[in-house]
Order: C-alpha cells, then structure tokens, then sequence
C-alpha cells in the first residue's frame, strides 16, 4: 500500500470489522493533487524498515529499499541479521546489495583507566545495550523456543551472543506494576538514563556485540569490517552528551577513516 502510495497510484484501504464497524469496509485511497507543490513523487521514496527479530528482518529484505538494525555490531550477530534480511531478498527477487543498510548504535572511546566493566563505560552505552538487545530478545524469544516457523527461516541467534542477549528478555518487566503505571517505568529515560537493574546484564561481551566502544583503531577497524560485511551507514545515538559525542566521533573516528 504504500508503496504504490508513494509511486503516485491508488492504494487499496481496508478497514474492520472492529469495535466501530460490523463489516469490512473497502475504498481507494492515493495522493491528491500532486501538482499543486505540497509533496514531492516525481523523485523515488525509498522505504526503510527497521527489524530485530527473524521475521521482521526477513519481511524487511522483501519489502524495503534499506533495512534499519539496531546495535548489530558484533560479527556474528549482524550476519545472523543479514543471513534473514538475504532469505526476504531472495524472496523478493532481490540481492543483499540491492539494499541500503543502516545500523544504529551507541559509541564511546575508552579512556585511561577504563575497561568494559568500568561503571562510566556502562553508564556511556548501558542505555543503548539494554533497549536495542531487550528488542531483540523479546523479538526472538517464540522463534528460540518454540523452533522455526513457515514464517522465519535460518537459524537462532549465534551461540558467542545467544545467553547474553536473551537475559535482556526481561530487562524491562517491571511486572510489580499493574498495565495502567507499567508504562511509566519502562520508558523512564528510555535510551537516556541508566538503570542499576541493568548492571549485571550488561557485560563486556554484549558491549561489544552492540556497540562502537573500545579504542579509536579498534573501533575504525570494526567500521572497517562492517563496510566489508555489506553496512552503508551507521547511526550513533547519543547518551550521555550529544555535542562531546559528535565531536569525538568526528575527532576520533571520521576524520581518520
């Protein structure tokens, strides 16, 4: 749908039946008046789909133009990535190279004294570890244990990553509140701020797994890696300051690629 939408064409819209409606109810829809100036379809729309579990990385591969991931950046968890994003391609008649791939994750530069277990190294890139990995283990969590599906082929998450990143099943539960507060635990400096619950999760192997974070060489030589792996562009979220962060990425990391 929309991507005839975007090409310009009409769209088949179906909607009910629901609470609202007792029937099914079927109409065309597409953009009006495209010559007026408001938007833009002359110039082709490319679709991004972001995905972290099997099926949406596959559905992703087949209906997109670029795959959005998130802190995929261990080897064998991003080609556990690509080896589903592949099997949509396919699907679609497509290559991996037909697709744009963009990867968002955390980074930061170790300073003296500091190691992957220092407290200010997880305060740095903890929030990210613990949303993007809590994303994907409660994305795989039926395809781990109950098996492949029709709808999901390949194989489960790679054996160097599986243990740690499914610990994060749980990550944000907070099961002691009812549905009507729950919410406003879960999503309390989401991305932002760092939880102590999350101290024991978050451990150098998962660190490494998902995000940029060692020495300015090592994390030049893992873009590096990534390019050749089949990456066109990584995202950094900003924790802790989003200025310093550029700045350093440019400094460190840019300026010397």
């Amino acid at each position: 749908m929309c991507r005839k939408l975007l090409n310009g064409e009409e769209a088949l819209y179906i909607e009910g039946p629901d609470r609202y409606m007792d029937k099914e109810r079927r109409r065309y829809v597409k953009f009006l008046n495209p010559e007026g100036g408001f938007y833009n379809l002359k110039d082709p729309i490319p679709i991004f789909i972001a995905g972290s579990g099997p099926k949406m990385l596959e559905l992703a591969g087949e209906l997109g133009d670029g795959v959005i991931l998130f802190g995929t950046i261990g080897e064998s968890f991003f080609n556990y990535c690509l080896e589903h994003i592949k099997i949509g391609a396919q699907r679609a008649g497509k290559k991996l190279e037909d697709l744009y791939i963009l990867v968002m994750t955390a980074f930061h530069i170790l300073r003296k004294g500091e190691t992957l277990e220092s407290k200010s190294v997880k305060r740095a890139v903890g929030p990210f570890v613990a949303s993007s990995l809590n994303l994907t283990a409660l994305a795989v969590v039926n395809y781990e244990t109950k098996g492949k599906t029709e709808a999901a082929k390949g194989e489960p998450l790679p054996e160097d990553v599986r243990e740690g990143i499914m610990r994060f099943a749980k990550a944000y539960a907070a099961e002691e509140l009812g549905p009507e507060r729950k919410h406003l635990k879960l999503y309390s400096e989401y991305l932002l701020g760092w939880k102590e619950e999350h101290d024991p999760l978050v451990t150098p192997e998962v660190i490494k797994a998902s995000t940029l974070t060692g020495s300015p060489e090592e994390i030049r030589d893992t873009i590096h890696r990534m390019e050749e792996q089949g990456v066109n562009q990584i995202m950094i979220q900003p924790i802790l300051d989003p200025y310093e962060t550029i700045d350093s990425f440019h400094e460190n990391i840019m300026s010397k690629y």
